[in-house]
């Protein structure tokens, strides 16, 4: 029970962080915000990286942002070999945090709260081969950081899942990433 506060309480906070965020950096400056004056924006590349990066640290807490716009956003501000070593660091960021909350969650619980997704409930019967599961449940849109809860809860091992996670969600980001480049090259 214990756990479960202290996750809530964490989201929570997370939430708060991200919007005050948002509201302090942000909101301000939204008046004159146009495609051009995002392109022209230019912050030192690793101030920026480490945003992109923090980001994806805080994702599977937040809950809020689909990866898929996170793909999109590192090929519009970087290069797109920044933008996929970046990408790559990120994910693996995301994937353990939420690896490791399933762990402290543990797997009654994280079945709980998989179950309340019908996409979702409808992998937990196919446990057969947990590593043929983590790779398709990455190539389609699946509630990702959920799953990752799961994984984590069922204790699959986690340089195996981080490895079939990284290779099952490859096909979309690079493909992401690379559009999104080249929609936006200058």
């Amino acid at each position: 029970m214990k756990t479960k506060v202290n996750i809530k309480k964490l989201t929570m906070i997370a939430r708060v962080f991200v919007i005050i965020m948002f509201l302090l950096l942000i909101a301000p400056r939204l008046g004159s915000v146009s495609a051009e004056s995002i392109a022209g924006n230019t912050f030192p590349l690793p101030i920026a990286l480490l945003v992109f990066l923090v980001i994806y640290a805080v994702k599977p807490v937040v809950m809020l942002l689909p990866v898929n716009v996170l793909y999109l956003a590192a090929g519009v501000l970087f290069s797109p070999v920044v933008a996929v070593v970046a990408t790559y660091i990120g994910l693996a960021l995301m994937l353990s945090v939420g690896y490791l909350n399933g762990r402290e969650l543990g797997e009654a619980k994280v079945s709980d709260i998989l179950a309340k997704h019908q996409k979702a409930a409808s992998f937990l019967d196919s446990r057969r081969n947990i590593t043929s599961m983590c790779f398709l449940v990455r190539l389609f849109p699946m509630p990702k950081d959920l799953f990752s809860m799961f994984f984590g809860a069922v204790g699959m091992p986690f340089y195996k899942y981080l490895a079939v996670s990284l290779a099952g969600m490859s096909p979309v980001m690079l493909s992401s990433v690379i559009a999104a480049y080249i929609a936006t090259a200058r």
